[in-house]
């Protein structure tokens, strides 16, 4: 989550610095100066995705920012979201 009041080219910024420090990394969803990634890196660590993010937190206006492990639920979610879209 980034300050409410940073502009959508600041944020923008984020985002880019988010898809170069993480090649690969997926935006899953965007709203109200939230974004959601996912990392694909399979070989990334904790300690580097939290170093990253903490470095990058006063120069991005970052407010909070949260990393965590994709859970059962979300797996079964993303599953029939897929199901559902192939079959339309």
């Amino acid at each position: 989550r980034v300050d409410k009041e940073v502009e959508d080219s600041d944020l923008q910024l984020f985002k880019d610095f988010i898809e170069s420090t993480f090649p690969g990394s997926l935006l899953t969803d965007e709203h109200q100066g939230m974004v959601h990634y996912h990392l694909t890196d399979k070989t990334l660590t904790w300690a580097q995705v939290f170093g990253t993010l903490e470095a990058a937190k006063e120069k991005y206006n970052i407010d909070d920012y949260a990393v965590s492990q994709i859970s059962l639920e979300q797996v079964f979610l993303s599953f029939a979201q897929f199901q559902h879209c192939s079959r339309k």
